[in-house]
């Protein structure tokens, strides 16, 4: 199946189901009795308090409460499974498994030996539900800003899951028709758009992955304290212009004549003609609709939307 124009990718996450594989994404397993108990502890999020077959958000912080790793969290029969961006399993494996020690829980990097893909649009909930038995699993959770379905298999499965490009109403999608998606609803992916330089309420992501009355986990501190402080001094921000724009990532963000961030994610929507980006901006240049100019020689305008556009 050839992968579908930009715009045809937009249009089916719209009104039909577009297929995104996510071939290098960071996938880990968590097993054993103590394996909510265990994340819970070191992740923002309630991961106790999670339903059976349920996603949530989350970030596993350092003793500082900077993001070592931004996380969504599958709460499955047997296991916990955690997908985060590419490149991060190493660094995860070596933060999480010091505090392994005395409990019953193994972590394992699953990355190469696990399918995962995504089913986006208001048909891929009927279309992942088609392949109940087959040895792939499915879960919903729209980090995408339209219905999105989870979808992995292990590679014995791998044929069934192979199926979906060739079913009936689904469209073959590609990195450009998901980066449009995930920038427009402003989900950042760790190394690029946030990094350990950041505290957690900077990702802009706290309604979706901070848990303030989960207890005691690592970070917890000045996550909380920050709370209390009612605002933040950087947060990241989605950024438009009109037509297509190309600049080399990163990239210096302007305000009034001085530096105010960085432009790290960006991404071109055909069926807009626009481009939108991800940038990490003080706080003075974070309000809807303010003007900012970025690239090297800081001649390409954009504007901050402060909602996905």
């Amino acid at each position: 199946m050839t992968e579908a124009t930009l715009e045809a990718q937009e249009q089916a996450a719209n009104s039909g189901c577009v297929l995104f594989p996510l071939r290098d994404w960071t996938i880990l397993s968590i097993t054993g009795p103590d394996r909510h108990s265990f994340l819970h502890c070191f992740c923002t999020n309630d991961i106790k308090g999670m339903a059976a077959d349920s996603v949530c958000e989350a970030f596993i912080t350092n003793v500082k409460g900077r993001i070592l790793a931004h996380v969504l969290v599958l709460n499955e029969p047997e296991q916990l499974t955690l997908l985060a961006a590419p490149g991060l399993a190493d660094a995860l494996l070596k933060h999480l498994q010091i505090y392994l020690i005395g409990l019953d829980a193994e972590l394992r990097d699953v990355s190469a030996s696990t399918v995962l893909t995504c089913l986006v649009g208001p048909q891929s909930e009927e279309i992942a539900t088609s392949l109940t038995g087959s040895g792939v699993r499915s879960l919903r959770y729209d980090f995408l800003g339209r219905p999105t379905q989870i979808v992995l298999a292990d590679q014995e499965h791998i044929a069934a899951m192979q199926k979906l490009e060739s079913l009936d109403g689904v469209t073959l999608g590609g990195n450009g028709g998901f980066e449009v998606l995930r920038i427009a609803a402003q989900f950042p992916l760790s190394g690029k758009d946030v990094t350990e330089e950041n505290l957690a309420q900077e990702a802009a992501r706290t309604t979706q992955a901070i848990n303030f009355r989960k207890g005691c986990y690592l970070g917890q501190e000045p996550i909380a304290r920050l709370d209390a402080m009612g605002h933040t001094n950087k947060e990241l921000r989605c950024l438009r212009c009109d037509g297509s724009l190309e600049v080399e990532l990163p990239c210096d963000v302007q305000f009034g004549g001085q530096s105010v961030g960085k432009l790290t994610s960006l991404a071109y929507s055909a069926r807009r003609n626009e481009t939108i980006g991800l940038a990490m901006l003080q706080t003075r240049a974070t309000a809807s609709g303010t003007e900012v100019t970025v690239g090297a020689d800081g001649q390409h305008h954009m504007q901050v939307v402060s909602r996905s556009p």
